[in-house]
């Protein structure tokens, strides 16, 4: 078969890509089908041989590879603009082609700890900044918090929580020894993101829930911290730490018109990821420790979703 210089063009563009999205195998990528019954397909072009068909929030594997030229298709009365990413199916054999306007990011994992090197890839860039760059931010962002603890904090332990469709929550501490014990302390509310937050602290354990202030519907962050909100009301981050799993990170979360729902989770192997702030172009920045015996490491990193 003679092959022609287009071939050549595509190849080269598959090979740049892969090596643009991931310099090393220190990342992985996951995608979550954002459709119901996603064609993937053995090439990527939106002709080619459907392969398999996948229901929505299927996880799949990103295998470092994105091809194909930026395709218009409308996805639910939505119009896209996207690549195409070779996938394969979590926990299957299945291995095609997806348009990337038919999924989201669904999670990164950068092996570590210590040093993560930059990510460049058309659902999320990461590069580590400057302490300076990260001040300057810092000092910039504007915490869109409400502390109103005293209508809600009835008393050290009882919290009551008032929703939009008359509903109630009272949340109510224990004292009792060991496995029994519980206190609740009222954080306060974001008005953009409808939430409230409440921190539970446990006999070994900890949380920080959030309680739509509409209807009460909850998500709960484990051992995290505060969520912070961008700007533009459309985000929420928060660090978290697993000490069971050694693992750190950030926790993205998207909000929607009727709800606050989780997006994508951010995994630096390490001690924490804490003091995330915001700018209006919608990267977030935070502070990343690792703590040894041997010594105690800091650095800062930026973060963002591109617009697609």
């Amino acid at each position: 078969m003679k092959l022609t210089p287009l071939f050549y063009c595509w190849l080269l563009l598959v090979t740049s890509q892969s090596l643009s999205a991931q310099a090393n195998e220190q990342i992985w990528i996951t995608f979550r089908v954002d459709v119901d019954k996603l064609r993937v397909r053995a090439a990527p072009d939106k002709n080619a041989k459907v392969v398999a068909e996948l229901p929505e929030d299927t996880q799949l594997k990103y295998l470092n590879a994105t091809a194909g030229n930026w395709d218009e298709i409308e996805l639910r009365g939505k119009k896209h603009k996207a690549r195409w990413y070779k996938v394969e199916e979590v926990g299957t054999p299945v291995t095609g082609w997806v348009y990337g306007g038919a999924v989201v990011l669904s999670s990164v994992y950068f092996e570590g700890p210590e040093s993560f090197p930059a990510l460049r890839h058309d659902f999320v860039e990461m590069e580590q900044i400057a302490d300076e760059i990260y001040d300057k931010a810092k000092a910039a962002f504007a915490d869109q918090m409400v502390y109103d603890t005293i209508d809600y904090q009835l008393n050290d332990s009882t919290i009551l929580l008032k929703f939009d469709d008359g509903s109630k929550k009272e949340l109510t501490g224990s004292s009792e020894p060991e496995e029994s014990y519980a206190n609740y302390t009222y954080l306060g509310r974001l008005p953009g993101a409808h939430q409230y937050f409440v921190q539970a602290i446990y006999y070994e354990d900890m949380d920080i829930t959030m309680y739509d202030t509409r209807n009460g519907a909850e998500l709960s962050i484990d051992f995290g911290e505060i969520p912070r909100l961008s700007p533009d009301s459309r985000w929420l981050a928060a660090g978290f730490q697993n000490p069971y799993e050694e693992d750190s990170g950030i926790q993205l979360y998207i909000n929607l018109p009727k709800k606050v729902a989780e997006f994508a989770r951010i995994t630096l192997p390490g001690s924490d990821c804490t003091d995330l702030c915001w700018d209006n172009s919608g990267n977030l920045y935070f502070k990343y420790r690792l703590w040894s015996e041997e010594r105690n490491v800091v650095k800062y990193y930026r973060l963002k979703i591109p617009e697609r």
